[in-house]
């Protein structure tokens, strides 16, 4: 298969082509220095930049080809992005974390929600992530998709709260805590907790490649679907 890395010069575009070489891809390179676009990719994954986003999409949907998008931080374009998406009855799955093992640790919060939330009398749920001392934003996109996931099957829980406190939680606050510090790639981890017992579920994300391998993975499944707009974890049972 040919695969476009559309930010090729990035970190995640860096281990994206060397393990797409390594599951015998034929990889092209793109990013911001280059000179053309690479139009005879069979298929196309963007981690470029949020600012050229819509300029992507549009491009790739314009050769009726698909793309596995993982760039953050766009998500106020939603709306108009999916415009495009349908305009050129294009084929575009993205997603905030590609990772095999995430995508499966957000299923099992979501069942461990559903279940301990019989029992919110007698049980509290919170977590806490922990990321690289240069990420600059907090909680993490992963840590925040974990507590709307709770708070749907959870119903208690109302809020994320992740600042400091200075009071005691209330009830229908879900409280994430963040830390910085050392090259932790992403830990996540929330708790169940109650008088007598409790349940942990954690993830422990310790390099890029499982980001990547989630994206590639995605690329060569992506033709099992048809033209539209998804979001990763929506489809990850369909598609696995």
């Amino acid at each position: 298969m040919k695969i476009a890395i559309l930010g090729s010069s990035g970190r995640m575009g860096k281990v994206l082509i060397d393990l797409s070489k390594t599951r015998n891809h034929q990889v092209m390179y793109f990013d911001k220095t280059s000179a053309s676009f690479p139009v005879k990719a069979d298929v196309f994954i963007d981690f470029s930049h949020f600012a050229v986003t819509a300029k992507h999409v549009e491009q790739v949907c314009k050769l009726q080809k698909p793309l596995v998008l993982g760039t953050t931080g766009w998500e106020k374009q939603i709306k108009d992005i999916e415009k495009i998406v349908k305009k050129y009855q294009g084929t575009v799955v993205y997603g905030g974390n590609f990772s095999l093992a995430v995508n499966i640790f957000w299923s099992l919060l979501a069942e461990a929600s559903k279940q301990f939330s019989k029992f919110s009398d007698q049980f509290d749920v919170f977590g806490s992530e922990i990321h690289h001392r240069f990420k600059v934003d907090s909680p993490s996109g992963t840590a925040k998709q974990a507590g709307k996931i709770i708070m749907e099957n959870f119903p208690s829980k109302k809020k994320i709260v992740d600042s400091k406190l200075d009071n005691a939680i209330e009830k229908e606050q879900l409280h994430i805590a963040s830390l910085r510090g050392g090259d932790f790639c992403g830990f996540h981890e929330f708790y169940f907790d109650g008088q007598f017992e409790t349940v942990k579920i954690s993830c422990n994300s310790k390099v890029r490649t499982g980001f990547a391998l989630g994206a590639i993975l995605c690329a060569e499944k992506i033709n099992q679907l048809s033209a539209g707009f998804y979001n990763f974890k929506e489809i990850f049972t369909k598609i696995f």
